[in-house]
């Protein structure tokens, strides 16, 4: 028996409001238990399983929330938001390999709506592993007017960027006993 697209997609919706509204009530366990019995229904709904990554994220509870978006990938190979989101919370974990080759797969798809942050995140993760020559180069992506968080300002980054391109390139100082 073929479900109906259209009723299939009123449902998953429906799903997707009730758990919109329970998140927005900072219920996040009922939000969490609406999406399970959405995922009962449709296993293969990958915009559940990002959704639940957010509240696992939410509550702190950060390899629940990898579980998901690498589900999210499994259905979805190289799904760009998942991509980014992973390598945005890779790299808040000093994950910084792992990271960038996430930030990388959002980078080459040439994606507008995230490729500029993809950059700047890159960026940092290069710059944490000293790899400061490909941090300059993600740095010179960004356009002049890039938003960056608020936590960090353009002179900030630039000037990490450029400290680690001058110590790595000035000479070494040899001491003679």
């Amino acid at each position: 028996m073929e479900i109906d697209n259209n009723l299939h997609q009123e449902t998953l919706n429906g799903y997707l409001t009730q758990y919109d509204i329970a998140y927005k009530m900072k219920n996040y366990e009922e939000s969490l238990k609406i999406l399970d019995k959405g995922l009962l229904l449709f296993p293969d709904a990958f915009e559940l399983y990002a959704e639940k990554s957010t509240v696992h994220n939410r509550l702190k509870q950060r390899e629940k929330a990898f579980q998901c978006l690498n589900k999210v990938l499994e259905l979805i190979h190289n799904h760009i938001p998942t991509s980014f989101r992973l390598g945005r919370w890779l790299l808040e974990d000093g994950e910084y390999d792992s990271s960038i080759k996430y930030l990388s797969i959002v980078i080459e798809s040439k994606d507008n709506y995230y490729l500029d942050a993809a950059f700047y995140f890159r960026a940092i993760s290069f710059l944490k592993l000293k790899l400061y020559k490909k941090a300059m180069r993600d740095y010179i992506q960004l356009p002049d007017n890039y938003m960056l968080p608020r936590n960090m300002d353009n002179n900030t980054l630039y000037e990490n960027i450029t400290l680690g391109l001058e110590k790595m390139m000035s000479p070494k100082i040899i001491k003679f006993d």
